[in-house]
């Protein structure tokens, strides 16, 4: 090997060295290469007037193609290394006049192949490394959900040192990693090539309304992050739990503040159930309040409209409570408001919410407004579709889309409007409502692609008194139930997509068909 070098050699005969290999092989044992770095360090030249050393690399024995320059230091780390390389290096010294030194003796260090981990959920559904979700739905604030558990699974060919958690966003800390209020930790100290870990999840709201975090897992081998999904959870306050929270007797139709509204109108309506109050939610100066007893408004831009106005919680269908908003003429026949209920204003909890009157009733002009609010749950069929306009019942196809009026209501469609989409969503988003499809995945470690039903849901589906059950079929003629549990990809608020696993056989034949079953309770 020559000697020149960019910079004539030194006249002294002292040379920069690599670390003995004894040495040398502790510290790359302590810090191993990553698949992008490594870390090197040698023993210093003695001479007064070294300006630094010079670190030839590359990947064949001899040929030390790549330089790195370095300060007067002993050590530095080597990057944008490729992963499941082999490097071959030495380092030299060079002084303030420009004289480099022969290189020191060779040495060897393989990178690691790339870091990697996969998850899965409870139910055994690989998650997306990236753009995921795991949602908890809707919890009491102050209570605690049910554990939701990840399987962890170091994919690469190295260990994974350090292994840690970090969350982000705004609701940290309404969310639980492994039973701890916090928003980073150390998950394992080191996990080995296919070893797993479980990671238990939980959600504990402080607060009414939707929350979401963003959870991210890291090593110390990459600077990547290896996975991360969004964790949401939707915080309620239900009205028995509320009740016992301000100490309140007498139910529903307590009124311990004496001001007419009684125990459930303050629940629905945001109000203090022990301070009698006669706000209503419009304010002088036609200010909305978000919470207060019923009002009434006259609007005359765009056209003259009488509207009755009412604070609703935001998560009124999660708490199985109902508005009824009703219109009279004369205080003594009272007709439902037929117009839609449109969101006038919002502070994340309460919701102020203005319906049209209709023009006449009976012949007459409404001039009165009332709201009826109970607790008997969402709407069943037969109240949706009386709300919606529709006949024919549960197999009635007002809108000829292929989808009756039980599928309509079951997969959360508008019966009145054709569409052809299907159940779908996007990293982790509800993209569409619509009918059952089906889905090829292939789960990582899995030798085939997995077979999976897709379809939409109802939230509230137990207090609207439906069900769902999912079939295969290998022929389209014998249909077989679903033995696995579905999961939940996505929710809107309001509905859900949710997949469900194929069975590997019916009848010796590999399931090819999908179709989901609705049944309707009266």
């Amino acid at each position: 090997m020559p000697e020149l070098r960019p910079f004539h050699p030194l006249r002294s005969a002292a040379s920069a060295l690599l670390l003995i290999a004894l040495r040398m092989g502790a510290l790359l044992g302590a810090m191993a290469a990553t698949a992008e770095s490594v870390r090197l360090a040698w023993n210093p030249n003695p001479e007064n007037n070294i300006a630094g050393y010079m670190v030839y690399f590359g990947e064949k024995s001899g040929e030390l193609t790549d330089l790195h320059l370095v300060d007067n230091v002993t050590s530095t780390t080597l990057e944008g290394l490729k992963p499941e390389t082999t490097y071959y290096c030495a380092v030299s010294a060079y002084n303030t006049i420009g004289l480099e030194s022969p290189l020191s003796e060779e040495i060897s260090f393989t990178t690691r192949g790339p870091a990697a981990v996969t998850a899965q959920d409870g139910n055994g559904l690989a998650l997306s490394r990236r753009g995921g979700l795991v949602g908890f739905g809707s919890v009491n604030v102050g209570a605690l959900s049910e554990t939701r558990t990840l399987r962890i699974t170091n994919s690469g060919t190295a260990a994974l040192t350090n292994l840690s958690f970090t969350l982000s966003g705004a609701a940290t800390g309404d969310f639980r990693v492994g039973g701890k209020v916090s928003p980073s930790g150390l998950l394992a100290a080191s996990l080995a090539p296919g070893q797993t870990i479980m990671l238990n999840l939980g959600f504990a709201p402080g607060a009414a309304g939707p929350r979401e975090t963003l959870l991210k897992l890291a090593a110390s081998e990459t600077s990547a992050i290896l996975f991360e999904t969004r964790l949401t959870g939707n915080g309620c306050v239900f009205f028995e739990p509320w009740l016992a929270s301000n100490g309140l007797v007498g139910g529903s139709d307590g009124n311990p503040d004496g001001d007419g509204l009684n125990n459930l109108l303050e629940f629905a309506f945001g109000t203090d159930p022990k301070a009698a109050q006669g706000t209503s939610v419009t304010a002088p100066g036609g200010t909305l309040v978000p919470r207060g007893a019923p009002g009434v408004r006259i609007v005359t831009t765009p056209a003259f409209e009488f509207q009755g106005l009412f604070s609703r919680r935001k998560d009124h269908a999660a708490l199985g409570l109902g508005y009824r908003p009703q219109f009279s003429a004369d205080l003594i026949h009272w007709t439902d408001a037929t117009a839609t209920p449109v969101v006038a204003s919002d502070n994340g909890e309460m919701e102020v919410v203005s319906v049209r009157a209709p023009a006449q009733i009976d012949g007459k002009t409404p001039r009165f407004f009332r709201l009826s609010v109970d607790q008997t749950g969402p709407l069943a069929l037969p109240e949706w579709l009386a709300q919606k306009g529709v006949g024919g019942g549960a197999n009635g196809n007002p809108d000829g889309d292929g989808l009756n009026n039980l599928f309509e209501f079951a997969f959360g469609t508008d019966p009145a409007v054709a569409q052809n989409k299907v159940a779908a969503e996007v990293d982790g988003l509800l993209a569409s409502r619509g009918a059952p499809t089906v889905k090829l995945l292939h789960a990582p470690g899995a030798p085939d692609f997995e077979f999976r039903g897709i379809f939409c849901r109802r939230k509230d589906r137990l207090a609207r008194r439906i069900s769902y059950q999912p079939q295969f079929s290998a022929d389209l003629m014998t249909w077989a139930n679903a033995s696995a549990e579905p999961v939940v990809r996505a929710d809107d608020g309001e509905i859900e997509v949710v997949s469900v696993l194929a069975p590997a056989q019916i009848g010796g034949r590999t399931p090819r068909f999908f179709r989901v079953a609705v049944t309707a309770e009266p």
